[in-house]
C-alpha cells in the first residue's frame, strides 16, 4: 500500500531563507534567540547574517562548497548554519566532543572547504582538517548585529536542489554516513512543520546539538514562524528546561521533561527517533495535562520527518507502540514486498519513502547511495528516487502507518540511531580482539551491550571500553562489554544474538 498526502508542499513555494526574510521584515525588533542574558533580536540576527554571509563569499566560499560549523548549539551555531546556507554553501555540523578520529572522518568525506570554529579549538580543529581545507576563527559580536543594513539581496540565487546541509549518522562499516539535504527538502519539512506546531510562534526551547536533526525542527521552524528560541545547554539536559511553548525531544526524554525541571510546554510536545509507547504518554500526560503530544516519524534521509500523528489535551492514547500517523504533505510512503509490489492494507511490508523531502544521497558513498536510493516505480517523475528505509511496517484503513521493527542490526538508543556493526566494527579494531557482536538489551533504559573473543587473556572490557571511548562518541560506546571464550553461533553459522540477549541478562 501505498499513501501520500493531500495539502500544500513547497515545489513551488517559499524557500526556507525567505521564509524567515519574510517573519524579519515584521518581527524586526521582537526577539529571536535568547541565551541566558543575551538577547538577539530578528533584526539583528538578519544582520549578523547577512554580514557573515558577505565575509563568506569574499572569502572565496561558493555554491554547493561545504563549511564546518564547529560552535554546537548556541547563537554562534545558528547565526553559521544560516550565513552559511545564505552564502550558496551548505553546513556541515562538527560535534567537538567526538574523538579526533571521528571528526576527520566527517571532514574529509563532507569534503569541507572551510571550518568555522571558536578560539579555543582552533588547533586541534586545524590538525584535523586536511589541506586545502581552511579554518578561520568566528565568533558572534554584537557588533555584527549593530553595524547597520548591508542586505541587498537574500536566496535569490538560491534553488531547491541546491545543497544545504550535511548531517552525519552511524554506519554499519564503522564510518560514519553523511545524509545529503537540499533546499528544498528542508523548506518543505519547515513548511509543514510551522503550519502544524502553530506553537512554533511562541517560545521554544533548543536544548540538542546542530548535528541532531531533530534541532533543526526548534531551530528553523521557530524563526520561519516568529518565535523565540530559548537556547539551553545541551550538557544540562532537561534540569534547566526553560519556560516554552514547544519542545521537541525523543521518548527517552519523557521522564525527565517537567519531572526535573518541573515545567512542561504548554502547548505542545514532539517526541520523534524511537518507537512512542503508549502507557508511557498516559504516564506522562497524568501529570503534564496542558500539553497535546505529537508522535512524528522520519529518517535523516528524508529530511527530519515525514510522518505525524497527534494527541490531543482530551484524547484517549492506546496501549502499546503508538501509530505514527500519516505522511506530510509532499511525502509519500510505500509498504512495499521483496518485489517492491504494494502489500495489502493490514499487511506488514519494507517502508520506502519518497517525495520532495528525500535526500539526494550520502557524501562520499556512491555504493551506499545507490543501495538505499532507489527509482521510484510510482511516479512519472523523471530520475525521483524513493529511500528504502530498512523500517517494517503497516497501514490500516484509516491510512496510519504502523511501525513493527528493522530488517537488519540498526537500532535507537536515547534517540541516536546506531548501526550495531558500527560498534562491531570499532571493537574489532580494539589489538587481540578476534570477534565481536553487540546487541541491544531493551527495558525501561534500552542499552548496548559488546561481546568479544580476545587472543589476549589479560584484556579485560573495562580496558577495551576505555579504547573505544578515544575512538567514538559517547553515545556508540556499549554499556558494557563481555569478554567470552567463543561467541554462541545459530546452526547456519551465523552469531547466534538471541543467546547474547540471555548472557546479558546474567
Amino acid at each position: 500500500m501505498s499513501v501520500s498526502a493531500n495539502g500544500r508542499a513547497v515545489q513551488n513555494g517559499p524557500l526556507l531563507l525567505d521564509m524567515i526574510g519574510d517573519v524579519v521584515a515584521r518581527m524586526g525588533d521582537e526577539p529571536a534567540l535568547v541565551k541566558d542574558d543575551v538577547v538577539v533580536s530578528y533584526g539583528e540576527l538578519d544582520q549578523a547574517v547577512a554580514r557573515l554571509s558577505a565575509d563568506l563569499r569574499e572569502r572565496g566560499v561558493r555554491a554547493e562548497d561545504r563549511v564546518g560549523i564547529a560552535h554546537g548549539t548556541g547563537i554562534d551555531g545558528a547565526v553559521a548554519a544560516l550565513a552559511v546556507m545564505e552564502a550558496g554553501a551548505a553546513f556541515v555540523p562538527l560535534e567537538t566532543s567526538y574523538p579526533d578520529a571521528r571528526l576527520r572522518s566527517v571532514i574529509n568525506d563532507a569534503a569541507v572547504a572551510l571550518i568555522l570554529t571558536p578560539g579555543d579549538l582552533k588547533s586541534r580543529i586545524g590538525e584535523l582538517a586536511p589541506d586545502p581545507c581552511r579554518v578561520e576563527e568566528w565568533r558572534f559580536a554584537t557588533s555584527d548585529a549593530a553595524a547597520g543594513p548591508v542586505r541587498k539581496e537574500r536566496s535569490a540565487a538560491l534553488h531547491k536542489e541546491q545543497l544545504a546541509y550535511i548531517i552525519f549518522t552511524s554506519g554499519s562499516t564503522g564510518r560514519p554516513k553523511g545524509v545529503m539535504i537540499s533546499h528544498g527538502a528542508i523548506a518543505n519539512y519547515i513548511g509543514w512543520a510551522r503550519t502544524e506546531y502553530t506553537s512554533l510562534g511562541g517560545r521554544s526551547v533548543l536544548h540538542s546539538p546542530l548535528g541532531f536533526d531533530l534541532t533543526l525542527t526548534a531551530l528553523f521552524g521557530t524563526l520561519a514562524s516568529g518565535g523565540c528560541i530559548v537556547l539551553s545547554d545541551p550538557l544540562s539536559g532537561f534540569s534547566e528546561l526553560p519556560d516554552a511553548d514547544f519542545v521537541k525531544g525523543t521518548p527517552s526524554h519523557l521522564p525527565f521533561i517537567s519531572l526535573m525541571s518541573g515545567k512542561s510546554p504548554a502547548k505542545e510536545l514532539v517526541l520523534g527517533g524511537e518507537s512512542l509507547i503508549g502507557e508511557n504518554v498516559e504516564w506522562w500526560r497524568s501529570v503534564n495535562p496542558t500539553a497535546e503530544i505529537v508522535n512524528e516519524y522520519g529518517p535523516t534521509e528524508t529530511t527530519v520527518g515525514c510522518t505525524a500523528r497527534r494527541w490531543s489535551r482530551n484524547m484517549p492514547v492506546p496501549p502499546g507502540v503508538l501509530s505514527l500517523g500519516k505522511p506530510i504533505s509532499g511525502c509519500e510512503i510505500h509498504v512495499l514486498d521483496t518485489e517492491l509490489a504494494p502489500v495489502a492494507v493490514g499487511e506488514v511490508g519494507e517502508l520506502y519513502i519518497s517525495g520532495l523531502q528525500t535526500a539526494r544521497g550520502y557524501a562520499a558513498m556512491p555504493g551506499a547511495t545507490a543501495a538505499c536510493f532507489v527509482p521510484d516505480p510510482f511516479t512519472a517523475e523523471r530520475g525521483r528516487r524513493m529511500y528504502r528505509s530498512g523500517d517494517f511496517g503497516w497501514y490500516d484503513h484509516d491510512g496510519e502507518l504502523h511501525f513493527t521493527g528493522r530488517n537488519d542490526n540498526q537500532v535507537k538508543v536515547s534517540g541516536h540511531r546506531i548501526e550495531l556493526g558500527d560498534i562491531e566494527a570499532n571493537l574489532l579494531r580494539t589489538p587481540g580482539v578476534l570477534e565481536a557482536a553487540a546487541i541491544l538489551v531493551v527495558g525501561e533504559n534500552p542499552h548496548v551491550f559488546g561481546f568479544v573473543r580476545t587472543s589476549d587473556p589479560s584484556l579485560d572490557g573495562a580496558a577495551i571500553l576505555r579504547g573505544i571511548r578515544d575512538r567514538v562518541p559517547q553515545y556508540l560506546v556499549p554499556a558494557k562489554v563481555v569478554v567470552v571464550p567463543d561467541l554462541p553461533r545459530t546452526q547456519n553459522g551465523k552469531i547466534d544474538r538471541e543467546r547474547l540477549g540471555g548472557l546479558a541478562q546474567r
